[in-house]
């Protein structure tokens, strides 16, 4: 018969290849734990890196008729305004411009002033910077020398006008 093994008893030997499993086991599951958590923060920051909505949206510029309306699109409302003299030193014009239109949030409003004899020398643009939202209304100061106005039969005869130019801005709806 075959002789019976004997069973043997654990030397040191192995007992310190035991122990060394046993630190790189507790060594490798920090670092796969580090792992998992470096993933998930990359993933949650490309979904919050996104770029807002409005950076994705482009400013335009929109021509304007002399009613007010954007060129070739009248069912999107219209601009509307007043302005006037803000005193009798002919220095300064304050305007009053309200944005009708409805899907447009205006970054720039350009005012044209013009005056007799109506002339090239006879008109000043006013690209004005502007924050003017939707169905909203913001005044503008523009300084200038206007001609003095004529008086006829007791009406007074203004010798300037305005209107507006294209405008920038971006659709908000």
């Amino acid at each position: 018969m075959y002789p019976m093994a004997t069973p043997r008893t654990p030397t040191a030997k192995m007992s310190y290849c035991s122990s060394t499993k046993k630190k790189s086991e507790s060594l490798r599951a920090p670092g796969i734990v580090a792992s998992i958590l470096v993933v998930l923060l990359i993933l949650c920051c490309a979904r919050t890196a996104s770029p807002p909505e409005k950076a994705l949206q482009q400013e335009q510029e929109l021509q304007i008729t002399l009613g007010g309306f954007i060129a070739d699109h009248p069912e999107g409302g219209a601009l509307d305004g007043v302005c006037g003299l803000t005193d009798y030193t002919r220095n300064e014009i304050s305007c009053d411009i309200y944005n009708g239109l409805s899907h447009w949030k205006l970054t720039q409003v350009t005012i044209i002033v013009t005056w007799y004899p109506y002339e090239d020398g006879d008109r000043r643009d006013y690209r004005l910077p502007a924050s003017l939202a939707p169905l909203t209304t913001e005044t503008f100061r523009l300084g200038l020398q206007l001609p003095p106005d004529d008086t006829l039969g007791g009406h007074r005869i203004q010798h300037w006008g305005w209107t507006y130019g294209p405008v920038r801005g971006y659709r908000v709806n």
